[in-house]
């Protein structure tokens, strides 16, 4: 079915999505939260999405796949088996599940979205923008951790870094509907983005934005002389850096970027056996959602995904939680396959790819569930996936 859609609704649709993501995740660490604000953007997104489904009669069976059906089978699960089985207090196991239900619905909506628009150029600049106005914010409010540029001082440094490393990966998903692949802004942009992880200190974090560059490079091949390409970005390379090398020479000197690594990799390992000791003691349906955080003794969560599921669901949890990436992971190996002859496709198909993968290693960091730019981002892949069935359309015409 094809869906023509309105543009004012859709330019409406687009700014409210921004500004929910801006809000939540820049604006509420960088200032403050306004009481009830995220509520309002959030039912705000979900009711225009309904109003758009119920004016153009779209047929939702155009969404249900495997993705899309298992993770509302693992909400119902969080929420009814955790209810039962949780360590924490029932009010604050309610409490806590809220919380979660909301990033939840963000997530199924930036992927019903997706799929009816037909297109992630949308979404994806929604991201870019987000990271660029949080470089700038983090920048102007100079709050520092230990010599790491964070958006407050009660915010998590990687949790900025984060933002500006989905922004890169959403560029380059972009680029190459935007025509500015030979532009200084681009060159811009990706130093100005890479300088801002850097000052964060997040090692992981910067070292899959080089990843991203290169494995772009190594993909744009074909369409850029390759000499050309290889020494525009090793120009970028190079200002990035010259600039922290001239301004920030002591994160050098004082390995700034390993700073306290060894103690931080030992916290980490620790956080890990205790998960695995509730996963033991608790495997079947583990201690209920945010379980960890008060069982493990560490008063906080496991920072990992996988250790944050395995021992707040269990097994069966875990089995359906991550049955949800292998699906995805088979269906880009198929696409990416099919889409072979289709080169500008194919590029943006292996960032968004690029983009999942990213989600999988960041996933022994960074608990996804926990974190809403990462339910943005696994809603944008999903509905990365709805927009498959359309390819193989038109290979068919």
């Amino acid at each position: 079915m094809k869906i023509q859609g309105n543009k004012a609704l859709n330019s409406i649709f687009n700014s409210l999505l921004f500004f929910t993501i801006f809000y939540m995740t820049v604006f509420m660490p960088a200032y403050t939260s306004i009481p009830g604000l995220s509520n309002v953007l959030g039912l705000g997104t979900f009711f225009l999405l309904f109003l758009y489904l119920l004016i153009y009669r779209v047929n939702l069976k155009e969404f249900i796949s495997f993705e899309m059906i298992t993770y509302l089978l693992f909400l119902f699960f969080v929420f009814s088996v955790g209810y039962i089985v949780t360590v924490n207090s029932k009010i604050g196991f309610i409490y806590s599940i809220v919380t979660f239900m909301q990033k939840s619905m963000l997530l199924l909506v930036v992927a019903i979205w997706i799929g009816v628009t037909k297109s992630i150029k949308g979404i994806c600049r929604i991201i870019v923008l987000n990271a660029l106005l949080g470089g700038i914010i983090s920048l102007i409010n100079s709050y520092y951790i230990y010599g790491r540029l964070s958006l407050s001082l009660s915010a998590n440094p990687n949790d900025l870094a984060y933002i500006m490393l989905s922004g890169i990966i959403a560029f380059f998903v972009i680029m190459p509907d935007i025509k500015l692949k030979n532009s200084w802004l681009v060159i811009l942009i990706l130093v100005f983005s890479n300088y801002i992880i850097f000052l964060t200190g997040s090692r992981k974090n910067l070292a899959l934005s080089v990843i991203c560059l290169l494995l772009y490079i190594f993909l744009q091949r074909s369409k850029l002389s390759f000499l050309k390409g290889v020494f525009k970005y090793t120009f970028i390379l190079l200002i990035i850096v010259s600039i922290m090398w001239i301004s920030y020479s002591d994160f050098f000197v004082n390995s700034k970027l390993t700073r306290d690594s060894t103690e931080s990799d030992l916290t980490r390992v620790r956080m890990y056996d205790e998960a695995l000791k509730i996963f033991e003691e608790y495997p079947i349906f583990g201690v209920g959602y945010n379980g960890y955080k008060i069982i493990s003794g560490m008063g906080t969560y496991s920072h990992s995904t996988y250790m944050e599921v395995l021992s707040n669901t269990g097994l069966v949890g875990f089995v359906i939680y991550f049955s949800i990436y292998v699906s995805i992971f088979f269906k880009y190996i198929n696409h990416l396959y099919f889409l072979r002859k289709y080169p500008d496709e194919k590029i943006k198909s292996y960032m968004m790819f690029i983009m999942f993968l990213n989600l999988i290693v960041l996933g022994f960091a960074v608990v996804h569930t926990y974190s809403l730019l990462s339910n943005i981002l696994l809603g944008i892949v999903i509905g990365h996936t709805l927009l498959f069935k359309r390819h193989y359309y038109m290979e068919k015409e």
